[in-house]
């Protein structure tokens, strides 16, 4: 998994600046999301975490941030490239046996126009799970269900 990452990400790198050197333009874009909250339990205030089921917003009497990413993207006419890294209470808890270098991996992906509105992409995505999704304001009613705890979203 590594190997594919590091592997995509250099492809990336390399494709994109070979577009750069042609006509195409090279687009680049840098966002951010911040997923922050505040939960105190009245029963237990003493509890580090809320619930041991529940992987969202489980911080006992503590400011926290459940999700943080950091999303990288580069386009060409012919070439796209996505990285995004995440952080927070839900990577801790909900990806806790995954490997330290591929747990904080979000999306990790790249790809090439083979024709008019045809791409070929490759790599780690997101996936959807219906409504519900691990960015919060991606949710419809921004709520969450037991079903999708315990469900990564790649």
């Amino acid at each position: 998994m590594k190997k594919i990452i590091l592997s995509t990400l250099l492809f990336s790198v390399l494709y994109a600046k070979a577009q750069n050197d042609t006509t195409s333009s090279l687009k680049v874009n840098l966002e951010g999301f911040l997923d922050v909250y505040y939960a105190y339990d009245f029963d237990d205030a003493s509890k580090q975490d809320r619930q041991s089921y529940i992987f969202n917003h489980n911080r006992n009497n503590t400011f926290s941030f459940n999700l943080a990413l950091l999303k990288l993207t580069a386009e060409t006419d012919n070439f796209r490239s996505n990285i995004t890294f995440q952080l927070g209470d839900y990577v801790h808890y909900n990806l806790a046996h995954e490997p330290n270098a591929l747990k904080n991996v979000f999306e990790a992906y790249g790809g090439v126009k083979i024709a008019k509105k045809v791409w070929v992409d490759v790599g780690v995505f997101s996936s959807n799970l219906g409504f519900e999704s691990a960015i919060s304001t991606e949710n419809i009613s921004l709520t969450r269900s037991l079903v999708a705890e315990s469900s990564p979203y790649y």
